[in-house]
């Protein structure tokens, strides 16, 4: 007699329904920022304070590397807050702020 024939191969299990994504993980606010003057002893009665991102206040941009024409600082290794910003900056957001010292 012919051996037996071998058992076919278990079939694959049936196809799972397709789950939806998962939701998007929230987005983390932003972070509040340390706001001061950016002169010792220039701004009347102005203290230093925490900010919201979307404050507006003047731009002092600071560096830890040196960058030319910026000048150096006690307070922040390298600094400009003028001539090497295309002026003056006032009411920015820490956005804009960012965009201008980039």
């Amino acid at each position: 007699p012919a051996p037996p024939l071998p058992s076919p191969p278990p079939s694959s299990p049936p196809p799972q329904a397709l789950l939806p994504p998962p939701p998007p993980k929230p987005v983390a606010s932003p972070r509040r920022r340390r706001v001061e003057c950016g002169r010792r002893n220039k701004c009347s009665g102005e203290r230093s304070m925490w900010a919201d991102p979307g404050d507006q206040h003047e731009v002092r941009c600071c560096s830890d590397t040196q960058i030319s024409g910026w000048q150096q600082r006690v307070d922040c290794p390298w600094a400009e807050s003028d001539a090497g910003m295309g002026g003056c900056h006032g009411e920015k957001t820490f956005a804009e702020a960012e965009a201008i010292c980039a």
